[in-house]
């Protein structure tokens, strides 16, 4: 009986139940987008300055497309992060394959490319510079290209916005915050 269970574990675990998560989010996206159920209820936003980038997309195909690549390349760049900084510090794919599950589970956030796809393509962006500059006071370019990016991107919709404080905490819980890295960050706003 414990050979039959390590060997689910293995299985949900491993490369092969990702790719196939990615295989399903791919087809439950075709089917939402062959029944006609594209959901635009959430691209409705504007920034501080321009309409949100999401709700632009007049071709229901390519939005639909975009969205497909935007949550692929968020499960690559998870396994690149963990590759990086060893989050988990065994090999396994099981968070890219429950991302991609959770995603394509809600026919909202699988038929059309929105914010949230977006604003989190952008979080696991940052993160990337956020823990490259664990305890280095030289920082100051990877927190200023992290502040330009949510400053950029908050041109477009609101909801960026809120990534600002929380970047700001995390740079000071990284231990990289000193005079020069904080106008660094206001440069980037700005």
């Amino acid at each position: 009986m414990r050979f039959r269970e390590s060997v689910i574990n293995d299985f949900f675990n491993s490369k092969a139940f990702a790719i196939l998560a990615a295989i399903a989010l791919l087809v439950m996206m075709y089917v939402n987008y062959t029944s006609g159920n594209v959901i635009n209820a959430f691209n409705h936003g504007h920034g501080i300055l321009f309409h949100s980038l999401s709700g632009g997309i007049a071709d229901a195909r390519i939005s639909v497309m975009l969205n497909a690549v935007c949550i692929i390349l968020i499960g690559l760049i998870m396994v690149i992060l963990n590759k990086m900084f060893n989050f988990i510090r065994s090999v396994t794919w099981i968070y890219v394959s429950v991302f991609l599950l959770l995603t394509f589970s809600s026919p909202i956030t699988s038929s059309s490319l929105f914010t949230g796809t977006l604003l989190c393509l952008t979080i696991v962006l940052t993160l990337f510079t956020l823990f490259a500059s664990f305890q280095n006071k030289r920082s100051q370019r990877n927190i200023f290209s992290s502040f330009a990016l949510v400053a950029a991107a908050s041109m477009f919709h609101y909801a960026f916005i809120y990534l600002i404080a929380v970047l700001f905490l995390g740079f000071m819980l990284m231990q990289t915050m000193n005079l020069r890295s904080f106008l660094a960050m206001v440069l980037g706003i700005i």
